[in-house]
C-alpha cells in the first residue's frame, strides 16, 4: 500500500478561535496548541533570567509555511520557535511540548533538541542534544521517558482541533506522519482522519503523469536530503 504525503486538507467547521502571533521582524505564526504557562529559565541575548512562558504548537507563515514547536513571552508574542526544512509533523511536534514540559532551563537549541527528541527514530537524536536533554532530566530517565513520548498522541478532540485550525488557516501537514499512526493503532480513527487520508489517497490519483512524477520526484529528494541528516547525526552519537 502506498504512502502519500499530499499536502491537502478539507475544511471542517472550526473549534475555537485561530490564534495568530507576532514574532521576530513581525512574521505571522498560527497557533493550533498552547500548553500551560510554566516558569522556566531563559537564555535571551546571553542573559539567563527566569520568566513565565507559554509552549505551543504551531507553523510560521513567512513566504513558506513551517510546522513545529516554541513558546510565548508574558506579552503573548512569540520568543523562541523551532521547526524542521522537510517535514510538518504536528504529532511530532506535540510530543516535542511534552518533552519541553520537563525541562527548567532553556537554551538556545533546546526547541530543537525537543522536536528532534520526539522523532519516531531514536538515531534521529545527536549526542549533544541527548546530553543536554539528560542533563537535566537524568540520562537513565531520559531514556524511559523518551521511549514513553514516542508513543504518546494528544487525545482525539485535541488532534481534531489542531489539525482544524491549521486547516482553516492554509496550513499543510505530513499526513504520512498521521497515517503512520493510525497503523500502528496509536491513534484513534475518527471521521475527521479516514476523510483525511481519504481524500489525499483521492487527489493523488487525479494528478496526471507529468504531476505525479514531479510530485514523487519531490518527495525522493526530500527523503534523501532526511537521510542524509540523520546519518551524520547517527555518526556523531557513535562519535
Amino acid at each position: 500500500m502506498l504512502s502519500f504525503r499530499f499536502p491537502l486538507f478539507i475544511y471542517i467547521a472550526p473549534i475555537g478561535d485561530i490564534s495568530r502571533e507576532k514574532g521576530n521582524a513581525d512574521m505571522d505564526y498560527v497557533i493550533a496548541f498552547k500548553g500551560e504557562a510554566q516558569t522556566k529559565v531563559v537564555l535571551t541575548d546571553g542573559v539567563l533570567a527566569r520568566q513565565l512562558v507559554r509552549p505551543f504548537v504551531g507553523a510560521r507563515c513567512n513566504g513558506t509555511t513551517e510546522v513545529g514547536i516554541g513558546f510565548l513571552n508574558t506579552d503573548g508574542q512569540v520568543q523562541q520557535f523551532y521547526a524542521p526544512d522537510f517535514f510538518k509533523n504536528i504529532l511530532q511536534s506535540w510530543r516535542g511540548l511534552r518533552i519541553f514540559d520537563r525541562l527548567t532551563h532553556i537554551w538556545k537549541t533546546t526547541l530543537q533538541d525537543c522536536y528532534n527528541a520526539a522523532a519516531p527514530d531514536p538515531t534521529y537524536l545527536e549526542k549533544r542534544a541527548f546530553e543536554c536533554l539528560a542533563d537535566q532530566i537524568g540520562r537513565r530517565q531520559l531514556d524511559i521517558f523518551l521511549d514513553k513520548i514516542r508513543i504518546l498522541v494528544p487525545a482525539p478532540g485535541v488532534l481534531d482541533q489542531m489539525l482544524t485550525i491549521f486547516d482553516t488557516s492554509g496550513v499543510t501537514l505530513d499526513v504520512f506522519e498521521l497515517q503512520s499512526e493510525l497503523k500502528k493503532g496509536r491513534l484513534q480513527s475518527t471521521l475527521f482522519l479516514r476523510f483525511l487520508i481519504n481524500q489525499e489517497v483521492q487527489a493523488y490519483k487525479q494528478l496526471n503523469s507529468e504531476e505525479r512524477a514531479q510530485y514523487e520526484s519531490e518527495i525522493r529528494r526530500m527523503e534523501q536530503e532526511a537521510g542524509r541528516l540523520i546519518t551524520l547525526q547517527a555518526r556523531a552519537v557513535a562519535s
